[in-house]
């Protein structure tokens, strides 16, 4: 069986499994079978990679690869939700919330003109604020200013805390990552590549329900910092930015890229930037035809053990999925009466 019509067969028995778990027996020997075949293909890949004694960077995803997608729709779904809810409960009760707010007020007149007035409105102050965040979430370029990161973190926070939010990431990307960052690794490192704001992916590695991972990572990188996941010249530039941080030249370092995005990998192939790519099957992940992944022409994985000619279990990896999915944030009615006890 070719590489792509094995890719294209697990994605078919893990999206069967994940809606018909009693499945599982049935299909056993076509499921250990298929893990085979596709770990074999993910060797390959591997020992064809020039210079396997160099540094190797795991550069990875972190939707659909290292988180499933539906904790990041839950994660970013609770942030748009509770945005507002958390700055009128924290404003101007909270120290924290009211820095935030000043610093951001530094380059926006109205907001700073709202704070200065003798008898402040926090319905003004509040709805300037919270405009403004939602219109850096919306912004597609330049970096995040610091205020924001310091705000999400602040909300992000305060959600852990209460139980509102959890991150349970895949274990298998937990393990590996603890594993390849590891301070006593001297040739590996870890790096992850985010669609979601950085702040957001680093709080999640921070709360992993397995792990702080945070310490195993050595850079975020997300669009505003470094560009488009569908240009080429992104992960040039992941690539130089990588270089320097780690003190190694372009001949050193051997990059594999994880990822759950054909058009990402297409575009980090034609970069020349990474040294190998690996497509994400994983349960809830957007379908791949059967022309997509033969066109790609890149080797597909489940379990980032396989990257180490390890094996995987699909229904295990279905059964995490589905509970990370049933684990919904805290709804909207419970989540208004929790932040009704907040600092006022």
């Amino acid at each position: 069986m070719k590489q792509a019509q094995v890719g294209y067969k697990v994605q078919n028995l893990l999206n069967d499994l994940v809606q018909n778990p009693k499945r599982e027996d049935e299909i056993a020997s076509v499921s250990t079978s298929l893990a085979e075949s596709q770990t074999e293909f993910v060797m390959r890949r591997r020992r064809s990679l020039l210079g396997e004694d160099k540094v190797t960077v795991y550069l990875l995803g972190m939707e659909g690869t290292v988180a499933p997608l539906p904790l990041i729709s839950q994660v970013l779904q609770w942030q748009s939700d509770n945005l507002r809810p958390f700055v009128y409960s924290h404003f101007p009760g909270d120290a924290a919330v009211r820095k935030i707010i000043e610093k951001a007020a530094e380059g926006l007149p109205a907001l700073r003109k709202a704070l200065d007035e003798p008898q402040v409105d926090k319905d003004q102050v509040c709805t300037l604020f919270t405009n403004h965040i939602i219109g850096e979430l919306e912004t597609t370029k330049g970096s995040y200013p610091s205020y924001y990161t310091e705000f999400m973190e602040l909300m992000m926070e305060d959600g852990f805390e209460r139980e509102l939010l959890h991150s349970n990431l895949f274990q298998d990307a937990a393990i590996e990552i603890r594993e390849w960052g590891s301070p006593r690794q001297k040739k590996t490192f870890v790096a992850i590549w985010s669609l979601c704001p950085t702040v957001t992916a680093k709080m999640l590695l921070y709360h992993c329900s397995y792990d702080d991972l945070l310490p195993y990572v050595v850079e975020c990188f997300d669009p505003r910092s470094v560009g488009s996941m569908l240009e080429p010249s992104t992960y040039l530039t992941i690539r130089r930015r990588l270089e320097k941080m780690l003190s190694y030249s372009t001949g050193d370092i051997n990059i594999i890229f994880a990822t759950d995005s054909s058009n990402g990998a297409v575009a980090a192939n034609a970069s020349g930037a990474v040294d190998a790519t690996f497509i994400s099957v994983r349960p809830f992940n957007n379908p791949l035809t059967l022309d997509t992944l033969s066109g790609i022409d890149v080797a597909t994985f489940s379990s980032f053990h396989q990257l180490r000619g390890g094996g995987v279990s699909y229904p295990l990896l279905c059964a995490e999925a589905r509970e990370s999915e049933s684990r919904q944030m805290t709804p909207n009615k419970e989540k208004a009466t929790m932040f009704q006890r907040g600092i006022v």
